[in-house]
């Protein structure tokens, strides 16, 4: 497990600091919506105050063979012929997300990375370094520390997750992130894999105490979306053959904070 910190100057009162999870991209596989993800990179790209952090599977990354046994999941007809293998798919998301490396939190690696590595340079080579970002790992602590004209004004704690969830429906994966919420002490939940893309805000009562004044802190759990279309019309891939039972709305979603009124928004 990883921490890492976050340093943002705020301008003025008025400004918010955005922060799009991005991941399980899945970049090789024909039903990849590059289209999608190209906008959420320009738009992160033309605003100042928007930064992401990557939530792993961003390359697809499936071969016949898997750690020396056959992967089920691999059929030639659903593979991006130009971007077969590893290196040439790490090479594409190089490429996609340079211009906005300099906003880069940090990125964590997902299932469809680890499948193949021996160790974590076997990412942190061929992706983090070209892009000179953070590892975070698997999963990580990120602090957000908010400051204004020199002075810090807030901390903001995000725990990150790429994850793994069997479950077919969304209820099921927000069920587990809120079982980890009871494990891991932050304000801001996000996990990846599911596919899925939900918010669930929620306030917890405590106390100040320095100010020994009682007041309600809020929680944001969210489940950070995907870029693979399903139901795809001419193609036959892996996700067709055990479809899950909820909708996989393709996307990201956005976490806005409000370090002035100690506030957190999360909206898709």
């Amino acid at each position: 497990m990883f921490a890492h910190s976050f340093t943002y100057n705020f301008p003025n009162k008025l400004a918010r600091l955005l922060i799009e999870p991005i991941g399980d991209i899945h970049i090789g596989d024909p039903n990849c919506n590059y289209e999608k993800l190209q906008e959420r990179v320009d738009a992160i790209h033309r605003d100042k105050n928007r930064y992401w952090i990557g939530m792993g599977d961003y390359i697809s990354n499936i071969m016949p063979f898997r750690q020396g046994m056959v992967d089920k999941r691999w059929n030639w007809g659903t593979v991006d012929r130009r971007i077969m293998t590893q290196q040439e798919q790490y090479a594409e998301v190089v490429r996609i997300f340079k211009p906005i490396a300099s906003k880069c939190i940090g990125l964590l690696w997902g299932n469809h990375e680890w499948g193949n590595a021996l160790a974590e340079d076997d990412f942190v080579n061929p992706v983090c370094k070209p892009l000179g970002v953070k590892f975070l790992g698997a999963k990580a602590f990120v602090v957000i520390k908010c400051k204004h004209q020199g002075k810090t004004i807030n901390n903001f704690v995000i725990w990150v997750i790429h994850g793994r969830y069997s479950g077919s429906l969304i209820g099921g994966a927000m069920n587990k992130l809120r079982r980890y919420k009871k494990k891991y002490d932050a304000d801001i939940y996000l996990m990846g894999h599911t596919h899925y893309k939900n918010i669930d805000p929620s306030l917890q009562t405590g106390i100040d105490v320095n100010t020994m004044k009682i007041g309600k802190k809020p929680k944001l759990l969210c489940l950070t979306g995907s870029f693979l279309e399903e139901d795809v019309q001419g193609v036959d891939n892996y996700g067709d053959r055990a479809p899950s039972e909820d909708e996989h709305k393709t996307g990201t979603i956005t976490i806005e904070i409000d370090p002035f009124n100690s506030k957190i928004h999360a909206h898709e």
